[in-house]
């Protein structure tokens, strides 16, 4: 079954960035000549997508009034605000009665080129695929532990060297949201447990990849963001 509904995280404060994101959400920091989650709207809708929920905290009033009800590339926005911050985890529960899984869940501050309906398809028995990309240098997001199609674990963030990283693309279905019982971390509370289940399965992409969460990246994400999506600018 094609994956029709797309949620993007985008509650976060973006502290690495300092005052950039004072009074602006990080995914609404502008990237070459647009806010860089019109950027992710576009490409989740080039996927097929035709429904988008945007999860706010940060600032989620200014993202409310953005997005909501906003046509994009052929994708429907809405946004939900949470009421006080609630973490990836407890954000994606808070608008449970909004989904109906399959989704595709994605983070808001990053552009990956992976093919969320091949990750939709994945076979077999599970509750979450996650998108996976391998890097030279690990040292920034730390390492998922792969062996076969399973996420059986995580490494934090160490020295470096090369390894897969998670990709902060993923496909949800119905029984991770039972597994969210309030506030929490998806990636600290969450994901783990489901690894633990052998609920977690990943697979590789190596697709353009970049996380605006930091100066250097944002600074970067000018030339390779625009010229990625065929825009002028």
């Amino acid at each position: 079954m094609a994956v029709r509904r797309g949620v993007i995280l985008a509650g976060g404060r973006g502290t690495r960035l300092g005052m950039l994101t004072n009074d602006c959400p990080k995914p609404m920091l502008p990237v070459g000549d647009r806010p860089f989650l019109d950027h992710l709207i576009r490409h989740l809708a080039g996927q097929g997508l035709t429904d988008i929920l945007v999860l706010a905290g940060w600032q989620g009033e200014r993202l409310h009034a953005a997005y909501e009800n906003r046509h994009i590339a052929g994708a429907t926005v809405s946004v939900v605000v949470e009421p006080e911050a609630m973490g990836t985890g407890g954000a994606l529960r808070f608008a449970a009665d909004r989904l109906a899984p399959p989704v595709a869940l994605v983070n808001g501050d990053t552009l990956f080129d992976a093919d969320v309906q091949a990750l939709a398809a994945h076979p077999g028995d599970w509750s979450l695929a996650m998108a996976l990309r391998h890097l030279e240098d690990t040292g920034r997001s730390g390492r998922v532990v792969l062996e076969g199609d399973r996420v059986t674990g995580f490494q934090e963030r160490g020295d470096g060297g090369p390894g897969l990283v998670n990709g902060g693309v993923y496909v949800v279905r119905p029984g991770l949201l039972e597994a969210i019982a309030g506030p929490c971390s998806l990636e600290r509370d969450v994901f783990p447990g489901q690894a633990a289940a052998g609920r977690l399965v990943g697979r590789v992409f190596e697709g353009m990849f970049i996380d605006i969460g930091v100066p250097a990246d944002l600074a970067r994400a000018q030339t390779v963001v625009p010229a990625f999506m065929g825009d002028d600018a």
